[in-house]
């Protein structure tokens, strides 16, 4: 017979390790509205953004990394081709302590009638997306393959990778956490209001700043030359 206090401990675990997936999935989300705003502001903030173009360029790439990175590990599983039929097969793969598949499995093990397997469609459902982001992790960001070394932007042309494609896996992992998180404890998360609550706000702030220096700047100047 299974121990009652043991049971209510297994099922407060798997609940902290969906609301650490939770946390996680917030924070590469806002890093990537992050990245798609500033994208937008250096447009309409174009004097702004030439006169810091060097590290806006500095924190664009470090976004893009982090962001592919976190999501590898979460999508971190092993893809076999089936011999007979060709398709997809994934297994658990390398453990990074949260893949997706990781989790299911852990979800199957402690609620043993909850069933895992619309969780594994919908990650086949994304299987090209997952092979493109990780292979952008294996063969440029986690390590440096010769070819992609010598010119990077040979692999946008192998494996192109859209914000489309993030944004993707982004909504299928939470949608995965929310699925069983309303089973397990009749909750879920919305983290898809990030760029109006956080991100354009703060970044509006700051280069409307910015840019209202260089109007004030540009306003001296002009005084300046007329009383000459």
């Amino acid at each position: 017979m299974k121990d009652k206090n043991n049971q209510i401990k297994n099922e407060e675990s798997i609940i902290d390790i969906i609301n650490n997936y939770a946390t996680i999935l917030y924070t590469i989300k806002a890093k990537f509205e992050l990245y798609k705003y500033l994208e937008e502001t250096r447009y309409k903030y174009i004097r702004v953004y030439n006169s810091i173009s060097g590290s806006y360029n500095l924190i664009q790439e470090s976004l893009v990394r982090d962001i592919i990175m976190s999501l590898s590990r979460i999508y971190d599983i092993g893809i076999d081709k089936d011999k007979s039929s060709g398709r997809d097969i994934i297994r658990k793969g390398r453990c990074s302590g949260y893949n997706i598949l990781e989790f299911l499995h852990s979800v199957k093990k402690e609620k043993n009638n909850v069933n895992i397997e619309e969780g594994i469609l919908l990650i086949k459902s994304r299987i090209e997306e997952i092979k493109t982001i990780k292979l952008w992790r294996d063969k440029f960001i986690g390590h440096s393959e010769g070819k992609y070394f010598l010119n990077p932007f040979l692999l946008t042309d192998d494996a192109p990778l859209k914000d489309e494609d993030i944004e993707a896996l982004i909504t299928l992992s939470i949608t995965i956490i929310n699925k069983y998180s309303s089973l397990l404890e009749n909750a879920s998360y919305d983290i898809n209001d990030i760029k109006n609550n956080f991100v354009k706000g703060e970044v509006d702030r700051i280069f409307k700043t910015m840019n209202k220096c260089f109007e004030d700047y540009d306003k001296k100047k002009k005084e300046s030359l007329a009383r000459k």
